[in-house]
């Protein structure tokens, strides 16, 4: 997929309304906040099939029996009057990559469709609302911020899920913007660092939502009234610890009880018999309530009566699931939780004597009574010193710190993080001159233009995972040979990343522990190389021998610049000119995000310049 070249004009592109959406496995919530203002965000509260007010909104889609969709959100229960089948609880089938072997999970393909139209769906609502109540709506500037979980780090996939945004509708019009630049880790910690906490504070966020539980470490590194300062002392992380997780294991108990009551249902029918059971019996209100006191009650859930043979149909029954049943799906989780957690602490603890101060809990488990108490408990002896919190909102944290954060840097010029550490690690391939000791094993070649020997695919690590990112780049200069007969073609730089330990990163694609990530085309014009003599970085090298060629150095910076989800690169020549992702000269074409064949050497390889 190829990158779409975006005109120059959009370089100095604002917003006057900005829109945070955090997109969720069992509902989703969006926040925005309008210039010049740039008040504390609001949340949406109206929406359609919904007569109170919500601050999030289901995440499904519901389709006819002829697989067209018919409705999304609150709605779809209210569709009685047409064969439905309601899609609910995809996202992470958005990454083809997620570890899930259930017979029934969706296809990576039928995930896409469902998001697609959910956020089509989701998007004609927030228009017609906005419209409704920010005056001069369709001549503003609008951007759009979506969250994706912290256990995605492919770059791939936040270039594929802001294409799918794109077809979606969502930035279809010349003053419309999508972009996909957090983590909810990131997210939610931004939201956190808004409470009243000190400079020099060291907090660890922790966002329990309906799919994952992402937890980041981070110091306060300055506190004013209009903007907050963090910095990640440790890369985030996302474990699959969620409220979804209860739900499915409360499913389990009651399907095993309609079994053992011979219900008269095929196990795909017991399936949605015991999701309709749960549904019926408010049994999301009942996990939201849950605090495992002496005085919570058993959860009946009454079995439908056609359900039975006749002669059965008049004895009412019903499955139980009990208070000690819930408390331990409860309580497997929150070990779960625990253990990242302490990992978390225990590294931190080894890199530096400061204790973290407070633990901040966010998202809709996170907002639990139970699981409040336990944790409290589980860290009230060992860390002592260690506050426990609940974020304010704590359903709304992600949608309103992706807002908080871009109007920070729209106010005052740089956002809430000042530094990141690498979740992964990213490199280039290169060549390297030929040395019999350290290239035995790898590709040699011989160049037809000067015939040396050069060891091909080797990988020059510009960022190694674990190590502090600041809202900087990563600058190094390379080279070029290239023959006259090729000048003003174009030319390429392949990119890997690696989510093996810095220390044992592989050298090469002939190593385990790489993965090919993007290739960046890249077009020098024939003006360069005709007034070499003029333009720094572009020199003719002549030779004199029979068996070489002559051919052009060309001398260039290659940057790359981390972001929290994504990469952008810009190739810079020896006297000042760039070269950006914004210009027809540059495009980034990305690999598939399932895992490939390793890639064949290019025709010409760059190689590292000698400073």
């Amino acid at each position: 997929m190829n990158s779409t070249p975006l005109p120059p004009r959009m370089e100095s592109w604002k917003p006057t309304v900005v829109v945070g959406i955090d997109f969720g496995m069992t509902c989703t919530g969006v926040a925005y906040s309008t210039a010049p203002e740039w008040a504390e965000p609001k949340c949406i509260q109206r929406w359609p099939g919904q007569f109170q007010l919500a601050n999030k909104v289901t995440t499904q889609v519901a389709y006819d029996d002829r697989d067209r969709l018919i409705t999304w959100g609150f709605q779809c229960h209210r569709t009685t009057d047409v064969a439905t089948s309601i899609m609910n609880e995809f996202k992470l089938y958005l990454d083809p990559s997620f570890p899930d072997n259930h017979p029934g999970r969706p296809s990576h393909q039928e995930a896409v469709r469902w998001y697609k139209d959910f956020m089509r769906s989701l998007w004609v609502h927030l228009d017609s609302y906005f419209d409704s109540v920010i005056p001069d709506w369709r001549q503003r500037n609008v951007q759009i911020l979506i969250s994706i979980p912290t256990t995605w780090t492919s770059p791939q996939l936040t270039a594929r899920l802001k294409s799918w945004l794109e077809e979606a509708g969502l930035a279809t019009a010349y003053n419309r913007r999508v972009d996909v630049n957090q983590t909810e880790a990131e997210a939610a910690a931004v939201y956190a660092a808004k409470q009243t906490f000190k400079v020099g504070d060291i907090i660890m966020v922790a966002d329990a939502g309906g799919a994952t539980t992402d937890i980041n470490i981070l110091e306060i590194t300055e506190r004013r009234r209009d903007r907050a300062k963090l910095r990640a002392l440790d890369k985030a992380e996302g474990i699959n610890v969620g409220s979804t997780q209860i739900d499915g294991h409360v499913k389990e108990l009651v399907k095993a009880q309609l079994k053992q009551r011979r219900v008269q249902c095929n196990d795909d029918e017991v399936h949605w018999l015991a999701e309709d059971m749960m549904k019926s019996c408010a049994f999301e209100e009942i996990k939201c309530g849950f605090d495992g006191t002496q005085l919570q009650m058993d959860t009946h859930m009454a079995i439908p009566e056609e359900n039975f043979p006749e002669h059965n149909r008049y004895q009412r029954q019903h499955v139980t699931i009990t208070v000690d049943q819930l408390r331990s799906i409860f309580d497997n989780q929150l070990k779960l939780m625990f253990s990242a957690m302490d990992n978390k602490l225990h590294e931190l603890m080894n890199q530096r004597p400061d204790p973290v101060k407070y633990l901040v809990l966010s998202g809709g488990l996170g907002s639990s009574k139970y699981v409040q108490r336990r944790i409290q408990a589980q860290y009230a002896t060992r860390f002592p010193n260690m506050k426990v919190l609940c974020a304010d909102e704590p359903q709304l944290a992600v949608a309103k710190g992706l807002v908080m954060d871009r109007v920070q840097a729209l106010s005052t010029g740089s956002g809430v993080y000042t530094g990141r550490i690498s979740r992964v690690s990213y490199g280039v391939l290169c060549r390297e001159a030929y040395d019999k000791v350290r290239h035995r094993g790898e590709d040699i070649t011989e160049d037809s233009l000067d015939k040396t020997k050069w060891a091909e695919n080797m990988i020059e690590w510009l960022v190694e995972e674990g190590h502090a990112v600041e809202d900087t780049d990563f600058t190094k200069p390379y080279r070029l040979k290239i023959p006259k007969a090729e000048i003003g073609q174009g030319f390429e730089a392949q990119f890997v990343k690696s989510d093996a330990p810095a220390k044992a990163l592989p050298r090469s694609l002939r190593h385990d522990g790489v993965e090919r990530l993007c290739t960046l085309r890249f077009r020098f014009s024939e003006q360069d190389f005709r007034q070499s003599s003029s333009h720094q970085g572009f020199r003719l090298e002549r030779s004199f021998l029979s068996r070489r060629r002559d051919h052009y150095i060309a001398e260039f910076n290659l940057r790359i610049i981390v972001g929290s989800t994504d990469l952008k690169f810009e190739i810079e020549t020896m006297d000042g000119r760039k070269l950006n992702m914004a210009e027809a000269r540059v495009e980034v074409e990305w690999e598939e995000t399932e895992i490939r064949p390793k890639p064949k050497k290019p025709a010409r390889t760059m190689f590292a310049a000698q400073r």
